[in-house]
């Protein structure tokens, strides 16, 4: 009741398939709440890829006097501050909602090229719109992070999926998540 906290651990792990297992207890109530999920961790690859989709619940910019990073193991640190991952499908719509996306595109060794972007918006299987975003150019991993803001004054109540899809040279890498609006 008097807030949330955020729990972050990082270990490096080799490809391959994960299932996580988490158990909260609250001392005050003695209740119990367990979940388990899978993870896959695919192999390291020098063809064109997309992360994981993670809903961003909360975005806290860098200070303006703060040192650049050298290095980090958290992938939810980029350069202008660190993205704090949600937990849930859900979101309020209405005007002046909005929902954000976190996801990281890999380009192949090499690339200075930025791939092009495309979102598309399903509802019940129906294509409903698309954008096409630009991308910054890839940094010296050949990483580029990227957080996508939809505006949420259109999108009535109900389950929908939103597809990014990235192409460059002829390569196309696509992920999905879906998402409910209430």
């Amino acid at each position: 009741k008097m807030g949330h906290f955020i729990s972050s651990q990082h270990a490096p792990v080799a490809p391959g398939q994960y299932t996580p297992e988490t158990a909260v207890t609250d001392r005050n109530t003695g209740k119990i709440s367990a979940s388990k999920s899978s993870i896959v961790v695919p192999p390291v690859s020098d063809s064109l890829g997309i992360s994981s989709i993670v809903r961003v619940r909360n975005f806290a910019p860098k200070a303006a006097n703060e040192p650049p990073s050298l290095t980090t193991e958290d992938p939810f640190v980029v350069s202008t501050g660190k993205i704090s991952p949600g937990l849930d499908d859900s979101v309020k719509g209405g005007p002046g909602q909005t929902l954000s996306f976190f996801f990281s595109v890999y380009v192949p060794p090499g690339t200075t090229t930025a791939p092009e972007l495309s979102m598309e918006f399903y509802k019940g299987g129906q294509l409903l719109g698309r954008g096409a975003p630009p991308l910054s150019p890839p940094d010296s991993t050949g990483t580029i992070p990227y957080i996508a803001t939809i505006p949420l004054d259109s999108f009535k109540p109900g389950p929908y999926e939103v597809r990014f899809t990235v192409t460059q040279n002829g390569k196309t890498a696509t992920e999905k998540t879906k998402f409910t609006v209430e």
